[in-house]
């Protein structure tokens, strides 16, 4: 049994990846109660700001008014930043899920990986995550599998990895 993957190297790997990882925490109900509470906080005080005429603390409170909406947007330029100065940036790299590993190639490397070297997996509807270290993950959709498909590919890392879980 083997899969074969095909991944483009690019922005939108970069974003859909970084969602993908950040999608495995379980404790979001409290962000948005808690991102409520900090906006009418910072809306008190460019409020009192206002009322005391300390322009400083209007715009040190507007400040962190923007950053609190703007949180995930920056984090998408940041990893999409990172990602342009990578060496494979742009380039097709082909994954190959087998029984004995997982082989990673691109125009300019080739990689072999064996199964115990991931931690954890987390399986979607729509793709396998495969980490190796916590913050070091790979994003495999199920939309970019070449030869194969994706029972195949959740059966092997199943089998295979020993932390697997689904979201």
């Amino acid at each position: 049994m083997a899969v074969t993957y095909v991944l483009r190297f690019d922005d939108n790997y970069a974003v859909e990846s970084l969602k993908k990882h950040n999608a495995r925490a379980k404790s979001r109900w409290l962000r948005w109660p808690l991102k409520t509470v900090c906006a009418l906080g910072m809306l008190a005080l460019i409020a009192l700001g206002v009322a005391v005429k300390s322009y400083v603390i209007v715009a040190f409170a507007a400040t962190m008014l923007a950053l609190l909406a703007a949180g995930p947007r920056l984090d998408y330029f940041f990893v999409r930043r990172r990602y342009r100065k990578h060496a494979q940036y742009g380039l097709d790299v082909t994954v190959d899920l087998s029984e004995e590993s997982a082989r990673f190639t691109s125009r300019d490397s080739n990689s072999e990986l064996r199964w115990a070297s991931f931690v954890s997996t987390l399986e979607f509807s729509d793709g396998l995550m495969l980490y190796l270290a916590p913050w070091h993950y790979v994003w495999l959709p199920d939309s970019d599998i070449r030869a194969g498909d994706s029972h195949e590919a959740r059966a092997l890392v199943k089998s295979k990895i020993a932390k697997h879980h689904g979201v």
